[in-house]
């Protein structure tokens, strides 16, 4: 008796696991211009309104600037767009967000150069993500030319 349910709350267990993972799973087509169209709906406003209510950081996640007006908000992953957890998305600044996407398109440029294959995000977490924004930021910047 005692193996049969053991098997029966593995099955459990299994069956909630992918209820969730299908829950969650993305809604937003993909290309561009779904993307665009999604970051205009009123379901993007809503998850930002509750990300707002929410007891999550109100911080930039690079350089830690208070929230202010323009702050944009950071897709960790395009896994579950349409239907993102509230950590799947990040606060930050728009010179961060700038730097972010720089680096990203540096790193990418660079990878197609040389015939490797690259992920989409940086692939690293808190402290570490941080200071390779900051680091990004600070190459943008002294690559960007001055106005005449």
């Amino acid at each position: 008796m005692g193996g049969k349910m053991r098997g029966t709350k593995k099955r459990l267990r299994m069956e909630k696991q992918r209820l969730r993972e299908e829950k969650i799973k993305r809604t937003v087509p993909y290309g561009r211009e779904a993307y665009l169209a999604y970051l205009a709906s009123d379901a993007w406003h809503a998850l930002k309104l509750r990300y707002h209510a929410s007891c999550l950081p109100k911080r930039c996640h690079a350089c830690r600037a208070p929230w202010r007006d323009g702050f944009h908000f950071h897709h960790r992953t395009y896994k579950h767009l349409g239907r993102e957890p509230l950590k799947d998305i990040m606060p930050i600044c728009p010179d961060c967000h700038d730097a972010l996407h720089w680096g990203l398109r540096q790193r990418r440029a660079q990878a197609a150069a040389s015939g490797r294959k690259t992920s989409a995000t940086f692939g690293l977490k808190g402290a570490s993500k941080r200071k390779r924004i900051m680091k990004e930021k600070e190459r943008r910047d002294a690559v960007a030319v001055p106005p005449k």
